[in-house]
């Protein structure tokens, strides 16, 4: 996977409104008073100026700060709508200041350096990147030279001054002087934030330093991650959502409690969790090494059916312990297990309890308001119906999982929940035996039908009883020798932890690969 880097999410808006709201607030005061100034130099250079014009023009700038600043104090705006104020506001100063600098010079007024205080006052107040900051000044520099240019050419007082070379020539180092500045201030304003979001970055996920983005998925991101006060390296899954909310990070922390409460060595272990100052949620797990089970079957196509008994004993463990602890994984499927080379071959991991159940839990929030948690292709048929998840969903999900693994199909193929309901319905899924291509060992397809029954009291009641039937398949041992050639054979294989790999897609195989990231 390509080496992305990493961003921390963008100061809070409210952090940028606070911003600018008091910038704005703190700057109308001063404003009326550079009408000392203007009396000043109206009375040493310009006695034809009009000091009323002036007055109307700071009291205007005056009254347009305190409006937006009390504007922007009210909670709720959104980051353009923020923007939208400080360019209007600034600019509506600015064409002010182009008119009072008509009669203050012209085109060569000295009044022009203002604009550069507006300029450097958003880099001063405004956490932004250079970018942003030429965006909201703009308004600011073409609304004065316009206001200069036009009022110059409507003035009696100056007329013939725009085809003056001399004037013009004025006008230009003013320009180009204010442009110059502004490049300067700008620079510092966007080193001082990077440094800001830099250090950001290091509060709101603590000890662990993001390097490499392993997965993404719909709301959560996965990376390789340095911990800094152990000195190794993990699997930093770190919640990414444009529409926050409670039962977002609920969920998110409760994959955390609910895997640390786990002691299988076949699910993955969580290191460390926690949540920062601004809602951001993180979790810590250990680093894997090898790669998830939908790509290895789009990769390599169907496994060995020694291999699959092999596997397929790891995950029932994993989910044998989750279920007598009375908790439902709900998402499982072959892109969340990880079967690791590393440091034993073909050791299989559970991974992404992140939409997993307490059977005891009746909160209905936690299912997002009645939408389908987990992935449909795999998700067993009562689920489908709104029914609430048991052990008897999971296994349906392991029987659906070993099925794809042995053939490199999916046991029932439709484009929507809905579709794959009626086909559920409608026609029985098509026996293991014509679809593999070695023979399978006695007992395993059995197995597999049952755990895909569509009625629920036909399977497996849970894991363990998976595990005990499995224990029962007369397959031959798939040695650790086997699985060490594998790999060999299958070449480098990339590190991942945790659900670093939820957002694998395939063309070929798009139902292996479908996931909803939790």
């Amino acid at each position: 996977m390509p080496r992305t880097r990493y961003r921390p999410p963008a100061l809070d808006v409210e952090t940028s409104r606070r911003s600018a709201s008091r910038a704005a607030l703190l700057a109308a005061p001063s404003f009326p008073l550079f009408l000392l100034l203007d009396a000043y130099v109206r009375a040493a250079r310009y006695p034809d100026a009009s000091l009323a014009l002036c007055a109307a023009v700071r009291v205007a700038g005056f009254l347009a700060l305190v409006g937006a600043g009390l504007l922007l104090r009210r909670p709720g705006w959104s980051a353009a709508g923020v923007r939208a104020v400080t360019a209007l506001t600034l600019g509506l100063l600015s064409a002010g200041l182009g008119v009072i600098s008509v009669d203050f010079g012209g085109l060569e007024s000295a009044y022009a350096t203002s604009i550069v205080f507006f300029g450097l006052t958003l880099a001063a107040f405004l956490a932004a990147d250079w970018r942003r900051l030429v965006l909201l000044t703009t308004p600011t520099v073409v609304a004065y030279y316009a206001a200069l240019v036009v009022g110059v050419a409507l003035s009696p007082a100056h007329a013939g001054e725009l085809a003056d070379p001399r004037a013009v020539a004025g006008l230009v180092v003013n320009l180009v002087l204010v442009l110059g500045i502004l490049s300067f201030g700008f620079a510092a304003g966007h080193l001082q934030h990077r440094l800001t979001h830099d250090l950001e970055a290091a509060r709101r996920l603590g000890r662990y330093r993001p390097e490499v983005l392993l997965g993404r998925g719909g709301m959560s991101e996965v990376w390789l991650a340095s911990d800094a006060r152990l000195g190794r390296q993990v699997a930093l899954k770190i919640l990414r959502d444009s529409h926050p909310g409670e039962e977002r990070h609920r969920r998110f922390e409760r994959e955390a409690q609910a895997t640390s409460r786990l002691e299988s060595p076949h699910t993955v272990r969580i290191i460390d969790y926690g949540a920062t100052g601004d809602g951001t949620s993180f979790i810590a797990m250990e680093r894997l090494h090898g790669m998830d089970l939908a790509r290895m079957i789009i990769d390599h196509g169907p496994l060995e059916p020694r291999r699959v008994v092999h596997l397929a004993r790891h995950a029932a463990d994993s989910l044998a312990e989750a279920h007598a602890r009375g908790l439902v994984h709900r998402d499982v499927k072959p892109a969340n297990l990880f079967v690791c080379d590393a440091p034993v071959e073909d050791h299989l991991k559970v991974v992404d309890f992140g939409v997993a159940r307490l059977l005891a839990d009746t909160d209905v929030h936690l299912t997002l308001a009645g939408v389908l948690v987990g992935t449909p292709v795999f998700m067993a048929p009562e689920l489908l119906r709104g029914r609430p998840a048991d052990p008897r969903s999971d296994v349906y999900a392991l029987g659906a999982t070993l099925y794809a693994a042995l053939t490199a199909r999916l046991p029932v193929e439709a484009a929507t929940p809905h579709d794959l309901f009626e086909a559920h319905q409608r026609e029985a899924i098509p026996p293991l035996g014509p679809r593999c291509d070695a023979a399978l060992p006695e007992g395993l397809e059995p197995l597999v039908m049952r755990c895909l029954s569509f009625d629920p009291a036909r399977r497996p009641a849970d894991g363990a009883e998976v595990a005990r039937a499995l224990a029962a398949v007369p397959a031959a041992p798939w040695t650790a020798e086997e699985a060490r050639a594998w790999w060999a054979s299958a070449g480098a294989a990339s590190p991942a932890g945790g659900a670093a790999t939820e957002a694998v897609t395939d063309r070929a195989h798009p139902g292996l690969a479908t996931t909803q990231a939790g």
